[in-house]
């Protein structure tokens, strides 16, 4: 009996010495962080970069817009030194709206292109903040770092109550919670210089 009790209170002791060094391969339960995926968007470096690149985009095909219409000008101005009647006047309108409507295509095809870039660039930063947030999470012992969207000021006047409601999980949480600073740190800290 008295061995009994001896093995088991060498075991109680064994176990709680080895508690703390068993318990650093697993992350506080307690320890979780919430982010604001809106505010990390904002300022990330990465997005930076991206909105960047897709302004310059936009500002090309503003530019051929701007190309073109002169061009349209330009032909409409030579048909209307033209005679109503005449085969060269009609090759000219059929010319000029021919040209009209590729213009459109040309320029609607484009937009969808830089939208679609847009959409995949925006899809790959989130990937990639969903990564470094998991680094950081790990590197720190956070049990969870949970998405939270605050809601605006004017949220009364903006907003879809549906999709806020179906969207957003975290109705209330603890300021001291948020980890969004630290993240957005620990993500611009890989900015080049």
């Amino acid at each position: 009996m008295q061995r009994t009790i001896a093995f088991t209170l060498a075991l109680a002791i064994g176990a709680l010495c080895a508690q703390p060094v068993l318990s650093q391969d697993t992350p506080d339960p307690t320890k979780i962080g919430f982010l604001n995926m809106r505010r990390v968007f904002e300022n990330y470096w990465k997005r930076e970069n991206i909105e960047k690149a897709l302004r310059a985009r936009t500002d090309a095909l503003e530019e051929s817009i701007a190309r073109e219409k002169q061009r349209l000008a330009d032909l409409g101005d030579e048909l209307a030194t033209l005679n109503e009647d005449s085969d060269e006047y009609r090759l000219r309108r059929r010319e000029i709206e021919i040209t009209r409507y590729q213009i459109k295509l040309d320029q609607e095809d484009e937009m969808r292109r830089i939208q679609s870039q847009a959409k995949r660039k925006e899809a790959l930063l989130y990937k990639d903040v969903v990564r470094e947030c998991q680094a950081f999470g790990e590197s720190q012992g956070y049990a969870a770092i949970l998405l939270t969207s605050p809601l605006g000021p004017d949220f009364e006047k903006t907003a879809e109550l549906d999709i806020v409601v179906a969207t957003r999980a975290v109705l209330w949480q603890d300021e001291r919670l948020d980890v969004t600073d630290k993240v957005l740190e620990f993500l611009n800290a890989g900015k080049p210089r």
